[in-house]
């Protein structure tokens, strides 16, 4: 715990699905040596849900490219199954150069963003 105002406390997580997940509807990935492109269901600074892809165990390393709306928005980002579900699996990143953490960041803030955009004109609830 931080002891004061100004010192900054960085909590270890066991759990990599504490991070913010932002749903999604059109970004999809390619996996390495699977033939099709599949959806992806959410995505994080530290991982993804992908969904319908079956011959994975958890542990293994995946080999990815993402996409947005058919055009490439990340390419060759290692990534390991952490967990296998009947239609999702989640996969985390890992070891990541710099460049492409902040191609992960950028992702996801621009998902943020898009999304408040949306709640701003379309309000899912009444103050």
């Amino acid at each position: 715990m931080a002891r004061s105002a100004f010192d900054i406390y960085y909590a270890s997580s066991d759990n990599r699905r504490e991070a913010f997940r932002a749903f999604v509807t059109d970004i999809t990935v390619r996996i390495e040596g699977k033939p099709d492109v599949y959806p992806v269901h959410d995505i994080s600074p530290t991982g993804l849900g992908v969904g319908s892809v079956v011959g994975l165990e958890v542990g293994e390393p995946v080999l990815i490219s993402l996409f947005q709306g058919g055009t490439i928005i990340a390419i060759d980002f290692i990534t390991r199954v952490a967990r296998v579900e009947d239609d999702v699996i989640g996969l985390y990143f890992d070891n990541l150069e710099r460049r492409q953490l902040d191609a992960v960041h950028a992702i996801v803030l621009h998902i943020q963003k898009e999304q408040l955009e949306q709640q701003k004109y379309h309000p899912s609830f009444v103050h």
